[in-house]
């Protein structure tokens, strides 16, 4: 009488697939000699389970023709770390860290040292480099604060020089007036004259191509709303005027509700203030700025709201 040949559970399926792909590092999927002989079945369950979008165990490495080969993810490496021998945790360990993107090496790394102190001197030089580059990483973001830092103070040195400038323009064309109808014998006691901003000419702005351009057009975004919030601060409605025929010229680039407009909290878009929670209704006090992109909308400076 033939012998009934018991079932493999899927458990057992994704166990014995970790634990070989931890012995060679990278093995096909599918196939002869492959993790699972087929995508079949139990298989077919298992290898979901491994290819899970939320946690995987296992992530395609590279492909051969129709023929895909996977390696251990952080999570694999997890779920089987504890059926390894001690002395090869460290081996298998640095097989998934350069995988690993260097932004989490890092930690991958320190977690697999803390369960198995051991693993350390395989571990050391990858712990370096991902040291290393987060510190590079730093500095960079350093490096760009400061530089927008000084770009935001040289806007603001610009515009209240811009307002010192147009105020003493605005100064002398009222005298230049007063003088010219005293001249003609005229009374000047009533005589004011407002600043008239000039009316920008409106082209169809080109909307950015590459990651490059959208980043530029970010940064010179923000650099506008920056000054434009400080002529609300400083009340200089003249200037205010002048910026937004600039920004309206930013494709993409729309203001976020009009003062006294009631409207729905929204963390994202507008500041925090307390006692107020999204959905709450608010007043617009100083409208902000958003950017349109494929992506949604980048905020670029948030609007002040009041209950």
């Amino acid at each position: 009488m033939a012998k009934t040949k018991t079932a493999v559970s899927v458990d057992e399926l994704v166990k014995s697939a970790l634990l070989k792909a931890a012995e060679v590092g990278e093995a096909k999927l599918t196939g002869k000699d492959g993790l699972f002989s087929s995508a079949k079945g139990a298989n077919a369950d298992a290898i979901a389970e491994c290819q899970n979008a939320e946690k995987p165990l296992l992530a395609v490495v590279r492909k051969e023709g129709k023929s895909e080969f996977v390696g251990l993810t952080p999570a694999g490496f997890e779920r089987i770390a504890n059926e390894l021998a001690e002395e090869r945790v460290g081996a298998v360990a640095k097989s998934v860290a350069q995988r690993v993107p260097l932004a989490s090496r890092a930690n991958f790394i320190q977690e697999t040292i803390g369960r198995t102190p051991p693993a350390a001197t395989e571990l050391l030089p990858l712990l370096e480099e991902a040291i290393a580059a987060e510190k590079a990483e730093q500095e960079a973001r350093i490096a760009a604060a400061t530089k927008r830092k000084a770009a935001e103070e040289t806007s603001r040195k610009a515009l209240e020089r811009a307002i010192q400038l147009l105020d003493t323009r605005r100064q002398a064309r009222v005298e230049a007036l007063r003088r010219e109808l005293e001249a003609e014998g005229e009374s000047t006691e009533e005589v004011v004259l407002p600043l008239r901003i000039e009316p920008t000419l409106h082209k169809t702005p080109v909307a950015p191509t590459t990651t490059e351009e959208n980043d530029f057009r970010r940064d010179v975004a923000k650099q506008l709303a920056a000054s434009w919030r400080a002529t609300w601060e400083m009340n200089k409605p003249e200037v205010r005027e002048f910026l937004e025929s600039a920004m309206w010229n930013i494709n993409g680039l729309k203001l976020i509700g009009e003062v006294g407009e009631r409207i729905a909290f929204s963390g994202k878009l507008h500041e925090s203030i307390p006692g107020v929670f999204n959905n709450d209704t608010v007043r617009i006090v100083r409208p902000g700025w958003v950017l349109d992109e494929d992506a949604g909308e980048f905020v670029v400076l948030k609007a002040v709201i009041e209950k």
